[in-house]
């Protein structure tokens, strides 16, 4: 299922269909010129330089990952629970394989762990295709920072 997305309705639309995300009627997505799509609540938003809420999408980068955090636990389809060693793989830049049936057998497809949205990917021929740098395979760390209590580093 390929949706051009032209503008905030089109955009819901999609989000919609692909993964069954209904927006609250409080939550509004609206058409700037050169901004992309941004997200708001109706009455609770001020305009942060000029623009109400945060880019939702936007033509040359896509769905912006911050927001698929937030409405990504509203879907309903098309969503893939990763598990430890999986999700390992996808941070790290690597193509994850997996036999599933999505709607429409390939396409965008929401990612979660441990019930955290990571972001929107493309799902085809059995394979997660990860977002992230490839070169962070050959990254070695040089120094610790030691953390605290509640951080995982």
């Amino acid at each position: 299922m390929e949706m051009k997305i032209e503008n905030a309705e089109t955009f819901k639309k999609f989000l919609s269909e692909r993964f069954g995300v209904v927006f609250p009627h409080e939550i509004l997505l609206s058409d700037t010129k050169g901004h992309g799509i941004r997200v708001h609540v109706r009455g609770l938003m001020d305009n942060v330089y000029g623009l109400k809420g945060f880019q939702a999408y936007s033509g040359k980068s896509g769905i912006n990952p911050y927001f698929m955090q937030l409405v990504g636990m509203h879907a309903k389809r098309n969503v893939i629970a990763l598990n430890d060693a999986d999700a390992k793989l996808f941070i790290s830049g690597q193509n994850v394989r997996k036999k599933l049936k999505i709607l429409g057998g390939q396409g965008p497809a929401i990612v979660a762990h441990g019930g955290h949205i990571l972001g929107v990917v493309h799902f085809g021929n059995g394979e997660i295709k990860s977002p992230f740098s490839q070169d962070r395979r050959g990254r070695t760390i040089q120094n610790r920072i030691r953390g605290w209590r509640g951080r995982d580093l």
